[in-house]
Formats: structure tokens, sequence, C-alpha cells
């Protein structure tokens, strides 16, 4: 199986709730870089493998809890080995932990052959992780509250994306917990965004409002930024919380340079040149 990395072009801090989660407004995309997992059904027992070592493989790892969550819910009893080799890093806003465990989910679903509608599993995903509901589709599309509204786009143009991390992690807890909304915050109609797509308007598209606290906190990746930009990029976004930097690009040859170019600005960075993953598409 194949789990995607996601992508925020947008990614908008609407609100918060008494429990202390924030309300989102993302633009979300699946692209084309994966994990690889296998799964093995067995007797008894879960173990998971993973071939990263920071990454932990017990019960907080997010596949670990699908699992459990899955059995749980609908009283059944397998034992399975799972193993998973990381393509996409972590603590990079690319989600792919939350991918993993959609990838299980829907392997398990289809496995015992249930009849679930989207509804149904949009659920069982959201008690995993905020961002796994959104991975069982994929695909560009509007995510909303803390991950459980879904709106699906159609018309969204193929581009080529250039993924560029610097040689750290950031924790999107401490990110959010220090977040402070602006005092003149303004949101616009999804219409309007959508239309700055169209218009090529795309620094109006691009916006997220977790990146000005984590750009004053990371210097470095500023410069990165302007870099990208520098580079030809149409527009440059990080994604989620970080640390991943986005530059959107009309060809694959422009993205391709631009991604040699940044190794020489900074060789220790993570590069990676993506499209759209095709949300639907056979992954074995």
């Amino acid at each position: 199986m194949l789990a995607p990395a996601k992508i925020n072009l947008r990614l908008e801090v609407i609100g918060s709730l008494p429990n202390g989660y924030h309300l989102l407004r993302m633009f979300n995309l699946t692209v084309s870089i994966y994990d690889e997992i296998e799964l093995e059904f067995t007797k008894r027992g879960l173990k998971i493998e993973i071939d990263d070592p920071g990454i932990p493989a017990d019960r907080t790892n997010t596949v670990f809890r699908a699992v459990s969550y899955f059995q749980m819910k609908f009283g059944r009893r397998f034992g399975a080995r799972i193993k998973i080799r990381k393509r996409i890093p972590t603590g990079a806003g690319l989600a792919g932990g939350s991918s993993d465990a959609a990838a299980v989910i829907k392997a398990l679903v289809q496995k015992f052959d249930m009849r679930l509608s989207d509804l149904d599993l949009e659920e069982l995903a959201y008690q995993v992780g905020a961002d796994v509901p959104y991975l069982l589709f994929g695909g560009p599309a509007w995510v909303e509250g803390i991950g459980e509204k879904l709106e699906m786009v159609s018309d969204f143009p193929e581009l080529f994306f250039l993924l560029v991390k610097p040689p750290f992690a950031i924790s999107t807890r401490n990110v959010f917990q220090a977040y402070q909304p602006a005092s003149d915050l303004t949101i616009l109609p999804k219409a309007v965004i959508l239309n700055a797509v169209k218009t090529g308007a795309w620094e109006t598209f691009c916006v997220n409002h977790l990146e000005k606290l984590v750009l004053a906190r990371q210097p470095g990746m500023e410069r990165l930024k302007l870099e990208l930009l520098r580079q030809g990029a149409l527009s440059s976004v990080m994604s989620g919380s970080g640390s991943t930097l986005v530059g959107i690009f009309s060809t694959l040859e422009q993205a391709e340079m631009a991604g040699k170019e940044m190794l020489n600005f900074q060789p220790e960075l993570w590069v990676q040149v993506v499209k759209q993953d095709q949300p639907g598409a056979a992954r074995k």
C-alpha cells in the first residue's frame, strides 16, 4: 500500500473551542510522495515495524491506534504485522503518520468486506486523528472545523510542487499552543479564494496563519521562503505547522531546476519535487 503526503496550500485559524482545539479552514492536496506499507494478518498480537528508529512503534503510533480502534468498534479479532517504510519526513507538516493510518483503515475495511458509508468511514478515522478523515479520500479539498468537515474541489489545475524541509522537525502542539490570532482577521468566502487560482493570484490563495509565528522562531525558514520565490516559484507557503515549505511551479522542469538551486543554497535540505496525487487510483 502507498500512503501519500498531504500539503496545505491554505491554512486559516478561524476560531477555537473551550477544550483548546483550534477551528481551521484549510485547502489540502495529496501529493506524489508515499510511505510504503505492508499489512500481514497473523493469529494474534499487533506488531508495527518502522524503518525510522525515531518514530515510536508502540500504542502511541497512529497506525496502532487505528487498528486498535477498528477492532474495538467492530468487534473484530485478528493479529497483524505491519511494516512501514517511511518516505515522508516526520515533523514536517506533511501528515505522514495520519496517511499511514488512513491507508490501513481502508485496507481493513476492504479485508472484512465492510459496507461503510463515507460518513461512517470519516467518523471512524476521526477517532484516530484530525487529518485522517481527509486522507481516506485525498485530492483537492477544503477541510474545516477540526478536520471533520470535507468538501472536495474539482478542476484544480495541474501543478508541480517543490517541497523543501530544513534539517529539523517542528512540534504541531507547541505551535498551536503559542499561536495568537490577529485582531484584524478577515475570512474571505471560499469562492473568492478559488477565483484567485483562476486568475493566477497565488500569493492571495496561499496563506498560512501559523507561518508568521514559525518563521519568527526559525529565521532560516524565512530565508528559504524568499529563496524559493527567487527561484521562480509562483508562491511559497508553509505546510501545516512546518517545517516544510512548498514552492508552486507551472512545469516539472522549473521545479526540478529550483530544487537543484535550493540544494546549492543549503546542502542539508530535504528537497522533493511532487505533483498532485490522483485520489481513488489503485495503490498497491
